[in-house]
């Protein structure tokens, strides 16, 4: 298999994988953050392993730009829930 279509498979995965269950996780921890509550060991956790794992796939995004959005937005929804959660911890 020549690499740029190991990176697509690669990329299939990763997008079913996000869409099954990284969004679905991040969007029940954003909207108990909008309630003002505070992130749990478990999302903290959650939320390292993301970024752990994003920046070991950053590379195979910037080699596939019609991706690269995708991780951009991935990257931001994280980011808000980063903010939103030192918001509530500010909060007390």
């Amino acid at each position: 298999m020549d690499k740029s279509n190991q990176d697509e498979t690669t990329l299939k995965l990763l997008v079913y994988q996000l869409n099954k269950y990284h969004l679905p996780r991040a969007q029940r921890m954003m909207g108990r953050l909008e309630q003002g509550e505070k992130l749990t060991d478990e999302d903290i956790q959650n939320l390292k392993l993301e970024y752990d794992e994003s920046m070991k796939d950053w590379s195979l995004l910037e080699r596939n730009p019609k991706y690269l959005d995708l991780g951009i937005r991935y990257v931001d929804l994280y980011t808000n829930i980063i903010s939103r959660a030192l918001k509530n911890e500010q909060a007390g």
